[in-house]
């Protein structure tokens, strides 16, 4: 098994970015990390889904669900 040093990147906030959250899911593949849902800074709950690269080091908003929920999971099929 071989490891890699952790790295922090900073990010510069825009108007595409995600925002602020915490209670949200979240998932890894490959160069992607994806991040759904959540509560934002003021408490309510949030239906978003985001996308981001890490070769480009950019967010994507993909989308936004109907409703938003208290709980979630995610899970990636290949």
């Amino acid at each position: 098994m071989t490891s890699k040093p952790f790295q922090v990147t900073n990010l510069t906030k825009n108007s595409s970015s995600i925002t602020a959250r915490y209670g949200h899911c979240s998932l890894v593949s490959g160069y992607k990390m994806y991040i759904y849902g959540g509560k934002g800074k003021d408490g309510s709950y949030l239906n978003d889904l985001w996308e981001y690269n890490w070769n480009l080091k950019s967010w994507s908003k993909i989308g936004n669900t109907i409703a938003s929920y208290k709980k979630c999971s995610m899970a990636y099929f290949n």
